[in-house]
């Protein structure tokens, strides 16, 4: 039973102190709130809820079961003969089995005898399995829904549950094969269910050990406040200790050469790659940086929010009067003194030389990327399957076939260009139309960069890498954060994204660099002069707000004292999210107690190092007001 914690009504005291390049805040006997404040304007490229807390662990679910869903069909993307058709999926015998063509991509669909709420799909494989899969539903056969993806498939029988969801039709998306055969399955299994919902159990017991427990190889867990994957969001542990899993959100990326790239991202955030690290550059602003283009080591643009646009001379970053307040999501040029600059609203800017110039797009529609293959061939798309062709004098309107959002464009001439956008799409350009290319994924797609017009990558949500070499194929990422920008120079390729992730590969396997893991909050307790610790406290509760709803409390019982600590976000529009953190310490006795609550900034990850995690350096510590602070271009906020 959970041991309730009884208020006794007290006056709070706050007290700042700084030392030793650690932040440390105390209170008395009462209750402080911390809340991240996003800096701007709501993420751009992707929407999503902030008003949920997500559970990392596979939720209990108490005495639930499972009802075979009666399956009417199968068809498959391709057959390896007559003998291995679709149906043999669905045959119930486990000695008949469908086999693919032995090349990726490859799907199969299920077609269910009526539309039913499933929640459960057990794959059986053949030796031939699939590495990298998802598993979609739809109703109607047209528009599909992911509800489960895995890059680690090895084989064997998956079984593979989800939230409960109304669909007709189930299909596998086999992306990257995990034999050199194609895919095989005995059997394709569908379940239903009828039972209440689940009830999600935020931690499950653990040893105690020291702190942090990485140090010590100890398992921690943890639950996602906010957006995950977002920098909106938080991680709490099952002992207290909050944390911001990464500082930035990287959205743009270009480089001269493998050892001089730039990634840019969330809250004005520069980083530099020299051949060998990530390091920080001065960015001299707040705002959200979407793009990043230069004619030379020395002459680099970046855009953002608000008209934002800054310069780099090879030694420092500047602002530019870009004439504009619209958003600005991409940059590109021929030169110095031919760059353009696209954004919200149909902006778009043109920079000669010494000035940026508005130019007629004549479109309202947002623009988020351009490429050009010369002074008069340049190349703008945006929402809605927008795509605009500048010859040099105008700009006009192309037939893009689509009314999908497109994100991204690049090419290698004015005959080889492509653009990809939402739900998987990919558009060819071959001089004369454009032309829909089979992606063979239905989540976003963000970036695209190639060395040739036979060796483009694409990135999108997920951790999903295409590459194109005649045909689109997806490589291993090792994330599931979304990738916003890819950019290489044979054989080096970059790709980044959501939650800090910087990806690089020289050919061979992708690896991640680790830099911009945020720091953590740890509270500790004095009680009687004795300094207190998770380690210390006789006993530690975890609970759901009112027993069920996703909003993780975990509370310390310590001689007569009761310490809750809660996270919880709160969004007043959607986009725009909190994250509030509360702490709260209660005497549930009748004896006065001498105590105070300790929260201190260290560099600690609550991921550890083999999750990415580990340590991050606390580059600066700016105080805004009497309760506001920046901790590496991070707003916290206190009340009390």
């Amino acid at each position: 039973m959970k041991r309730e914690c009884n208020m006794r009504g007290r006056i709070a005291q706050l007290i700042i102190t700084i030392f030793a390049g650690i932040l440390l805040l105390l209170i008395v006997e009462g209750l402080l709130i911390i809340h991240n404040t996003p800096f701007s304007s709501a993420e751009v490229l992707a929407s999503t809820n902030p008003d949920i807390i997500t559970i990392l662990h596979e939720p209990l679910r108490m005495g639930q079961t499972y009802t075979k869903t009666k399956l009417c069909g199968a068809e498959a993307f391709s057959e390896e003969s007559e003998d291995y058709s679709a149906d043999k999926a669905i045959d119930g015998l486990m000695d008949t089995r469908w086999s693919s063509k032995f090349y990726d991509p490859q799907w199969i669909s299920i077609t269910l005898c009526e539309e039913r709420t499933i929640n459960r799909v057990v794959l059986h494989w053949e030796t031939a399995y699939g590495k990298y899969y998802q598993i979609h539903v739809s109703q109607d056969g047209e528009t599909w829904y992911k509800v489960f993806s895995t890059q680690s498939g090895d084989g064997g029988e998956d079984v593979i549950t989800f939230d409960a969801i109304s669909a007709r039709y189930v299909r596998m998306c086999g992306i990257l094969r995990g034999t050199r055969w194609g895919y095989s399955l005995w059997e394709f299994e569908v379940f239903e269910t009828g039972d209440p919902p689940v009830v999600p159990i935020p931690f499950p017991p653990v040893l105690k050990g020291s702190y942090p427990r990485w140090f010590y190889k100890e398992l921690g867990y943890w639950t996602v406040a906010g957006s995950p994957g977002s920098e909106r969001e938080t991680l709490f542990s099952d002992d207290g200790m909050v944390g911001n899993p990464t500082a930035s959100a990287f959205w743009g990326i270009w480089g001269t050469s493998p050892s001089n790239v730039f990634a840019v991202g969330s809250g004005g955030t520069i980083l530099r790659y020299t051949g060998t690290a990530w390091s920080a550059m001065h960015s001299i602003t707040t705002s959200h940086l979407y793009g990043v283009w230069g004619s030379s080591d020395s002459n680099v643009f970046a855009v953002g929010d608000n008209g934002t646009i800054l310069r780099y001379n090879g030694r420092t970053w500047s602002t530019m009067n870009s004439t504009t307040t619209s958003h600005l999501y991409g940059v590109w040029g021929s030169s110095d003194s031919n760059v353009f600059a696209v954004g919200s609203g149909g902006t778009i800017l043109h920079h000669n030389g010494n000035t940026w110039s508005t130019m007629d797009s004549m479109t309202m529609s947002h623009l988020y990327g351009v490429w050009g293959n010369s002074d008069s061939s340049v190349f703008a798309v945006g929402e809605n399957g927008t795509i605009l062709h500048y010859t040099g004098t105008v700009w006009s309107a192309m037939d893009s076939t689509t009314m999908s959002h497109l994100y991204g464009v690049w090419g290698d001439s004015d005959s080889s260009v492509f653009a990809v956008g939402e739900n998987g799409t990919i558009l060819h350009y071959i001089g004369t139309v454009w032309s829909a290319m089979d992606s063979m994924v239905i989540g976003h797609l963000y970036g695209v960069w190639g060395s040739s017009s036979a060796d483009v990558f694409a990135v999108g949500g997920d951790g999903v890498i295409l590459h194109y070499t005649g045909t689109w194929s997806a490589t291993v990422s090792g994330t599931t954060s979304y990738l916003r920008g890819v950019w290489g120079s044979s054989p080096d390729i970059f790709a980044v994204g959501e939650s800090g992730t910087l990806l690089h590969s020289d050919g061979g396997a992708w690896e991640r660099a680790s830099f911009g893991n945020g720091f953590s909050l740890m509270p500790y307790l004095t009680v009687a002069g004795k300094f207190i610790t998770w380690a210390d406290v006789a006993t530690i509760t975890h609970s759901l707000k009112d027993g069920y709803l996703p909003f993780p409390e975990v509370e310390w019982h310590y001689q007569g004292l009761c310490f809750s600590q809660r996270v919880f976000p709160y969004a007043a529009d959607v986009g725009d999210s909190y994250n509030y953190i509360s702490y709260t310490l209660k005497n549930t006795g009748t004896t006065t107690i001498s105590d105070r609550l300790y929260l201190t900034i260290r560099p600690f990850q609550v991921r550890p190092p083999w999750m990415y995690g580990g340590l991050q350096e606390i580059t600066s510590i700016e105080r805004e007001g009497d309760n506001r602070f920046r901790i590496n271009g991070n707003r916290w906020t206190l009340d009390k």
